[in-house]
């Protein structure tokens, strides 16, 4: 009885644990879209939030821009912007305050899409211009600024 032993081949596979976007280039995908990395993620992911009283979530994916302002008129009633959003008032200039909801303050009434802003984009590497497009086809421009830790809504006047 003859034995012959040859060399078996042996192929590793790659764990599929990390980050999406290190799962996204062993697979040879492209990585899914996060607020990290798309103002479109981050619109659609500040939307939820807000439409989920998800307070927290909600001003993460604001702007440092939008922070301050938020800030700047909760000091009217002694309080902080994310209380405003958690509690849906923003006092106006002369002390009064009013219930809103936020998703209707940065994103209009009725969204029935967000979509690109193709013709007045501004080609810099951190800004990008959305539109928020109602059921009546109103459109909305959302501006977004890129910082350290990803895309933010930008929006200082409300």
């Amino acid at each position: 009885m003859a034995f012959t032993f040859s060399a078996c081949v042996h192929s590793s596979i790659p764990s599929l644990i990390g980050e999406d976007a290190e799962i996204a280039r062993l697979l040879d995908t492209k990585p899914v879209a996060t607020p990290e990395n798309s103002p479109t993620a981050t619109a659609q992911r500040l939307y939820l939030a807000l439409s989920q009283s998800d307070s927290e979530v909600a001003w993460a994916l604001l702007s440092l821009g939008t922070k301050n302002a938020l800030n700047q008129r909760a000091a009217l009633i002694q309080t902080t912007g994310p209380e405003l959003l958690q509690s849906s008032s923003l006092p106006q200039k002369d002390g009064q305050v009013v219930k809103v909801s936020y998703v209707s303050v940065f994103f209009g009434a009725d969204l029935n899409s967000i979509e690109l802003n193709q013709t007045n984009n501004i080609a810099a590497a951190d800004h990008r211009t959305l539109l928020a497009i109602s059921t009546t086809n109103s459109k909305r421009q959302l501006n977004f600024l890129k910082e350290p830790d990803g895309w933010k809504l930008h929006n200082v006047t409300f």
